[in-house]
């Protein structure tokens, strides 16, 4: 066979058959069902190590705040209100989160839940030493108390 100008055309170039690119296909769609639940397993683990960081260094500062006046702040209070009240700031590591502090004269608990992943939360009572979280088998919700 020629071409219009004279030239030979190679019979034996030719594409991809339709199977050839429906087994590529297979392969992606099972590659990306094992990738994209394991890269959402990451973003939730990343989330509850952000969770408990915050949560040590707001205890830091509640234990300053209650070395430097003799009591823990007495009120609940939340992102804005921890900033005044104890001097806590969690910067931008922090502003996916709100964070509560209910606080006694006696000691306090923390609650922190993620914005952007609704289901991942913790909560630190008993001044914050006893901690559990959303993944802590027994634990039902961040308002109720840790097992």
């Amino acid at each position: 066979m020629y071409q219009s100008g004279g030239e030979q055309l190679n019979s034996k170039v030719r594409g991809f058959t339709l199977v050839e690119l429906m087994i590529s296909v297979a392969i992606l769609a099972i590659l990306m069902s094992i990738a994209i639940p394991a890269y959402f397993s990451y973003i939730r683990e990343a989330a509850l190590s952000t969770t408990l960081f915050n949560l040590k260094t707001m205890r830091i500062s509640v234990a300053d705040s209650q070395l430097e006046d003799g009591v823990y702040p007495t009120g609940t209070f939340n992102n804005a209100q921890i900033n005044t009240e104890i001097g806590w700031d969690p910067g931008r590591m922090g502003v996916d989160y709100n964070y509560t502090l209910i606080s006694l004269p006696a000691g306090y608990t923390i609650y922190a839940t993620s914005l952007i992943t609704n289901d991942v939360w913790a909560r630190c009572e008993n001044n914050g030493l006893d901690c559990c979280f959303s993944d802590t088998p027994g634990a039902t919700s961040v308002t109720a108390a840790c097992p």
